[in-house]
């Protein structure tokens, strides 16, 4: 378990190498199994293009994830600069560690765009009406998510009924934070990796959430987040997910997040490796 303390550190702590300005260093959360959650690093890349450009506003992230990382208290990133305009800017964030060979190999990448927001078109599609309001929805305990975490209906991603391939949780984080946009954009990108596989699962009468590294070989290979306006994640947040297709070994999974007066605030897509393990 991690205190949400932990985890504003972890994700918000990020220190430029004084001798080199394209290292970055950072912590990481110390999870039990030794390797570093993929929600971690895109928190972290968020928070990095955010203090690059201080003037703008962290508006995509788009992640791979070549390889796992191993956690050894520590992790470097290294980052290029591929465009700062006046309207938009964009960098390159990676993190490699030494492979079995010794060679170092890419395991994080990382493609995160800031722009200056400015006076254009506006609309949004909108919140479900099913979703209801926060007090009507059913607490749980996702477990790496260190605030409170609500779902709406009886959809539960540990049983393995067949169960319609969709859910909506509330989000809400018990203390009041920093002002920092960066701040809210990590922690939601943080979250926002979770819990697509097991939406995944939910159609699939014989697997669920609980399957994941035991009888299926799970992992995140690609993740995007898009922030569409500003949010606060100390108050409350609708998170609505599903995902439309799973095939040959690998699944889509897609969400969309809504403040209370129904504004879309930002989305996320996720490319996932689901199967089967061999005698299972």
């Amino acid at each position: 378990m991690i205190t949400l303390d932990q985890l504003v550190t972890c994700l918000t702590d990020v220190q430029r190498d004084p001798d080199d300005p394209t290292r970055w260093r950072t912590g990481t959360l110390g999870l039990a199994g030794g390797h570093v959650f993929g929600g971690q690093m895109i928190g972290q890349a968020a928070v990095i293009a955010a203090r690059t450009f201080p003037d703008m506003a962290v508006k995509s992230v788009d992640v791979v994830f070549p390889r796992g990382a191993r956690d050894t208290g520590t992790l470097d990133y290294d980052v290029a600069m591929l465009h700062a305009g006046t309207a938009y800017a964009t960098l390159r964030i990676d993190s490699s560690q030494p492979g079995r060979d010794g060679v170092p190999a890419v395991g994080f990448g990382a493609t995160v765009m800031c722009h200056r927001p400015a006076p254009g078109v506006e609309h949004h599609q909108p919140m479900p009406e099913s979703a209801g309001q926060p007090d009507d929805a059913r607490p749980i305990d996702l477990g790496l998510l260190p605030w409170e975490t609500r779902v709406v209906g009886d959809t539960d991603l540990d049983d393995r009924r067949a169960q319609p391939n969709e859910l909506s949780l509330w989000w809400r984080v018990g203390q009041r934070l920093d002002d920092d946009p960066a701040v809210h954009q990590a922690l939601l990108a943080f979250g926002s990796e979770l819990t697509l596989i097991g939406t995944a699962l939910l159609p699939h009468g014989e697997w669920s959430q609980r399957d994941a590294h035991v009888a299926l070989r799970t992992s995140v290979i690609g993740h995007h987040v898009l922030f569409h306006r500003p949010f606060r994640i100390d108050e409350w947040l609708l998170v609505t997910q599903t995902s439309p297709a799973a095939s040959g070994g690998s699944a889509f999974g897609a969400g969309h997040v809504y403040n209370t007066e129904g504004e879309l605030v930002a989305s996320f897509v996720q490319q996932s490796m689901i199967r089967v393990e061999e005698g299972s």
